[in-house]
């Protein structure tokens, strides 16, 4: 069998600028899912998305560059199909990729929450806090305002513990670099 210049066919070019484009997007989402920055992980979401909507873009650019190539018969039946079979694993692919964006950002969006001790905006509860209002007495409502404050003091007292040992971490880490200069 002999060695095929595939360096003529920019259809195989853009195939492989894909491919390339999916392997980068996969390393970002692996980072995203490690990182516990809020600001590193909004950075990471919205260069995923951007590469997502880039991705779809290009992956759909292909399957018309292929429909143009079959009208226009320069390429056979067989590589028609085998190029189809290339361009439909690439947009599901995609939506792995969509998928597991979307699941990494409700882990995290769930983990905040429980961190903070809230729930998140425009849950379940918050339709239910005005219903039944009118019959609760002045007392009634200071008792849950209290209880909330309690909810949120102990939420900043866990992220207070938190930042506490992260902070001794730094200075472990500090002191152990220091040693190692020395």
């Amino acid at each position: 069998m002999a060695l095929l210049n595939l360096g003529d066919d920019p259809w195989l070019l853009e195939h492989e600028s894909c491919e390339k484009l999916q392997r980068d997007i996969m390393e970002q989402l692996s980072q995203r899912q490690t990182t516990k920055s809020s600001e590193k992980f909004a950075s990471l979401s919205a260069n995923i998305r951007l590469r997502l909507k880039q991705y779809n873009n290009e992956v759909t650019e292909l399957r018309r560059k292929l429909n143009e190539a079959d009208v226009s018969r320069s390429i056979t039946y067989d590589e028609k199909e085998r190029r189809n079979r290339q361009v439909e694993l690439l947009m599901s692919k995609y939506i792995q990729m969509q998928k597991l964006f979307e699941e990494n950002s409700r882990n995290y969006n769930r983990d905040r929450t429980q961190l903070m001790g809230t729930s998140v905006w425009g849950s379940q509860d918050d339709e239910l806090i005005g219903q039944g209002r009118s019959q609760e007495t002045v007392s009634d409502i200071r008792n849950d305002q209290h209880k909330m404050l309690e909810n949120q003091e102990r939420g900043l007292e866990n992220l207070s513990n938190i930042i506490a040992r992260q902070k001794n971490i730094a200075e472990a880490i500090h002191s152990e670099v220091d040693l190692h200069n020395d």
